[in-house]
């Protein structure tokens, strides 16, 4: 049956006591490098740091010194920070928030971009039990006027950190009227401080005094309740409002060490991340490198190709985590700029369903690199681990054209469940993939979507709204979101094995979408970026040929004739079909008399 339980897995509860295996290891050697901050951007932070200068750098740590610092070299005026500074400035801080009346397993919200200031604030929030939420302000403003406060009021805040001037106004004009005491608001620049607001070096000088025993805010760290809540991350909201996810700090301990396969020692040295706070990967990635002792490279402008390109240029780049469509685009950026990836020792290819194409033109781009499939969640991941780090990317079984996401890790359990039936498949049969794992959250926030747990005689488990299906080696699949699924003449099709089929055969991304029709049913489109050489006729052929009729396009448009630049994709790369589908919806509106002649497939 499609079930397996990957086995126990020991769980090491104290989120503190992992960063401390990074500081022992690199102590003197960058923990934060920040591509889009200049060298002096925290000079007044580390000044302060470096005032109270304590005992314990010289006596509780061993370390090589190292003179390893990136700002500066070639003319790259990069922000730098060490595993020594980021843990100096963040105990000065913890003690400077408890001089505030700031208690552990409060929550803090950050509305702030990726960068050092994340970082301190994350291995802060670490040493003094806070509970860490974060958004992105660009994405609230955008969804509707209504979002912030919604958000303010669900968290309920004691601390709010912001950057950008309309979001600091935004954020005066709520807490006037916030339910509870005003929460302590900081304002990462200095420089625009607004009355009412407090500044991270104002706080260090605070946590200067002789008031707080910053020994004792470690050593409490240590000894963290694995059940209090370490995060509240948001889900992407493609299906409704972003829900809020509480993980737990025995969840993310959990989660970090099921995937410390991923970022190791050959990948950690230069880990690029560039997700913005509000993205659980965001928070994994700097742990995991942290925890191994590597330095995390942050951009500032989210997951975008041409930041890659240019890190990879001024930097002996280690570690890339790319998304499907990402793939298609560093492929080309690789070729045109003569990009040497030669430093990249691992990719991680993730955040939608991945193809064997899309895996071996990653290949391609990064030919001394191992590249990996690692399938994660806001609500919780790590419940596979990649077997083939040494097997050639030739050899890579797939299903329909598709990777698989690996075998089950310890510490969970993956079912494939047929729905209408009510019981476990069989090998080889597709269903919904439902998880059982410790790094899983209990329940999702306010009460939200809770027909998405349910418990049985083995525990909770969460249906993750996904096709998946196991093959005999227990190797599992994931096929898209059940969502994505397009019921054509009551045949169930998936969109990846089709646009795999057609990327192939073209060498273009190509994005498949469904539209209802009252005359005609559900009508299958593929969008691309262009038709290059080949006829819509001799793609619809070269499908029925590899898939059969029932995937036989009824129409095929190139992203132009959508009226559309590029794929749309939201804050994590993936691409939004929604806004395709409007888009197609709005072309074959305006085609109908006609008779959709552009797009029709013969």
């Amino acid at each position: 049956m499609a079930e397996i339980d990957g086995g126990p897995l020991i769980n090491t509860t104290s989120l503190l006591g992992h960063l401390e295996q990074g500081l022992g290891k690199s102590y003197n050697k960058p923990g934060i490098i920040s591509t889009h901050q200049p060298a002096n951007h925290l000079s007044d932070l580390l000044a302060l740091a470096k005032s109270h200068d304590d005992q314990e750098r010289e006596d509780a740590y061993t370390h090589t010194k190292t003179s390893t610092i990136y700002d500066g070299e070639n003319g790259y005026n990069y922000l730098t920070l060490t595993y020594h500074q980021i843990h100096s400035i963040a105990k000065c801080l913890a003690a400077g928030l408890l001089t505030n009346g700031v208690q552990p397993k409060s929550t803090i919200l950050m509305l702030i971009p990726n960068g050092a200031e994340f970082g301190l604030l994350l291995w802060t929030s670490v040493m003094a039990r806070l509970t860490i939420s974060c958004a992105d302000p660009d994405v609230l403003a955008a969804t509707g006027p209504d979002e912030l406060p919604h958000l303010l009021w669900t968290l309920e805040p004691s601390i709010i950190v912001a950057q950008d001037t309309r979001t600091v106004l935004e954020i005066d004009r709520l807490v006037d009227d916030f339910p509870t005491v005003r929460p302590l608001c900081i304002h990462v620049d200095r420089l625009a401080k607004k009355s009412g607001w407090i500044t991270l070096s104002e706080i260090m000088e605070q946590g200067n005094g002789p008031a707080i025993d910053r020994d004792e805010i470690i050593e409490a760290a240590r000894s963290d309740d694995p059940e209090r809540i370490h995060s509240v991350l948001f889900t992407s909201g493609s299906s409704g409002r972003p829900k809020g996810c509480p993980m737990r700090v025995g969840g993310q301990t959990h989660y970090m060490l099921s995937q410390s396969w991923l970022v190791d020692e050959r990948a950690c040295p230069l880990a690029l991340q560039q997700a913005h706070p509000s993205r659980a990967i965001a928070h994994l990635q700097i742990l995991l490198t942290w925890r191994a002792g590597g330095t995390a490279v942050l951009t500032g402008r989210g997951f975008c190709v041409s930041d890659i390109v240019e890190a990879i240029r001024r930097l002996p780049i280690t570690f890339v985590v790319l998304s499907p469509p990402m793939v298609h685009e560093i492929s080309k950026e690789v070729t045109n700029a003569s990009l040497n990836t030669d430093s990249v020792q691992t990719v991680q290819v993730g955040g939608d369903a991945v193809t064997a194409g899309i895996l071996a033109k990653c290949a391609t781009a990064f030919r001394g690199a191992k590249v990996v499939v690692a399938h994660g969640m806001t609500e919780g991941g790590g419940s596979f681990r990649w077997p083939f780090e040494h097997t050639p990317m030739s050899q890579l079984p797939h299903f329909g054209g598709l990777c698989p996401v690996g075998l089950v890790s310890p510490g969970s359990v993956v079912r494939i469940w047929n729905t209408a039936e009510a019981s476990v498949c069989k090998r080889g049969e597709s269903g919904a993939l439902h998880i059982r794992s410790g790094s899983q959250i209990p329940n999702y926030m306010s009460g939200a979507s809770e027909t998405s747990f349910y418990e049985d005689g083995q525990g909770r488990w969460f249906r993750t709204g996904d096709v998946a299906v196991m093959d005999p080696k227990g190797l599992v699949y994931i096929l898209g979101r059940e969502k994505d699924m397009i019921n054509r003449d009551g045949v169930m099709i998936m969109p990846a094995p089709l646009q795999n089929c057609i990327e192939i055969l073209t060498g273009e991304q190509a994005v498949a979408v469904s539209v209802t029709s009252k005359s005609q049913g559900e009508q299958l489109f593929a969008v691309l970026r262009s038709l290059a050489s080949n006829s819509p006729g001799d793609i619809n052929r070269h499908i029925e040929k590899m898939l059969g009729k029932q995937y036989v396009l009824d129409g095929l448009l190139t992203l132009e004739q959508l009226g559309l630049a590029a794929f749309p994709v939201n804050a994590t790369h993936k691409i939004m079909k929604s806004e395709i589908k409007t888009a197609l919806l709005k072309y074959l509106q305006s085609h109908r008399d006609s008779n959709m002649t552009a797009g029709t497939v013969n």
